[in-house]
């Protein structure tokens, strides 16, 4: 019987063991649920880019954006991190953000943001004039 438990008690380590070892901190750029493009009514060159979300549980929270304009792309990284180390409330968390982007050139404009793939994904597109 004591041969038993020891061998239950190693095979349950080694899957902890595993577990643990799977649940290292991951940071990823996430889509948000909606985004706003809002122009400056003074300069019409200048937008702010509002975006929420909602994350699915708590070992996700809210990391940095990034933001950067190449030719008639906004491309946007919202960085989630997800933390595996700790159990997890399941519960719905509603984030949201917000980006200035300046001194953009006359024209029509993409805002893509990557997804947790590595992909930029098309959200919306606005014009400057």
């Amino acid at each position: 019987m004591k041969n038993v438990v020891a061998q239950v008690f190693v095979v349950t380590s080694i899957i902890l063991a595993g577990v643990l070892a799977n649940a290292a901190e991951d940071i990823t750029s996430r889509l948000p649920a909606k985004i706003h493009v809002i122009q400056n009514f003074e300069d019409w060159n200048d937008v702010l880019i509002r975006f929420t979300g909602v994350l699915k549980n708590s070992c996700y929270s809210k990391e940095s954006t990034n933001v950067k304009v190449e030719g008639d792309q906004i491309l946007i990284e919202n960085l989630v991190r997800f933390s595996g180390a700790q159990n997890c409330l399941m519960v719905i968390r509603p984030y949201s953000d917000q980006i200035a982007v300046r001194n953009l050139k006359e024209g029509t404009y993409d805002v893509l943001v990557m997804d947790k793939y590595g992909k930029y994904q098309e959200m919306t597109s606005f014009q400057t004039e």
